[in-house]
């Protein structure tokens, strides 16, 4: 199978079309075009007989050698018999849970044009 078929010019200059468009790096890995224009990497790959997907990340702001990393990463999990996907819902279950309704304190430190320095210590909601 051809691999590293993609290049960042491309992909930039990749536009969207009236239905979904996948575009194919090799071994797995497709950049996803949808019609409204957002770009995003997949990773497609067959576990225990079923074929998965999962998502790396949107296009620019996960660059292709990024994309390829991951792939890869995936690839060897793969080869020593791990889903890619159970080891990403292990590793987000890991991941201490902030409450998003927390408040939290933040020192904030604002400079004024004439130099003055003006520090607040500010509750956060």
């Amino acid at each position: 199978m051809a691999k590293h078929l993609l290049n960042d010019a491309g992909l930039r200059a990749t536009k969207p079309t009236d239905k979904d468009q996948l575009i194919g790096d090799g071994e797995g890995l497709f950049l996803l075009v949808k019609p409204e224009g957002k770009k995003w990497w997949r990773f497609v790959y067959t576990f225990e007989g079923k074929r998965k997907a999962l998502s790396l990340g949107f296009y620019p702001q996960v660059t292709l050698s990024a994309a390829r990393k991951e792939a890869q990463e995936n690839r060897e999990n793969l080869a020593h018999g791990i889903n890619p996907s159970d080891l990403r819902k292990q590793e987000c279950q890991q991941q201490p849970k902030t409450d998003p309704l927390t408040p939290k304190n933040a020192n904030l430190k604002l400079t004024h044009p004439k130099g003055k320095v003006i520090r607040l210590n500010a509750l956060l909601i």
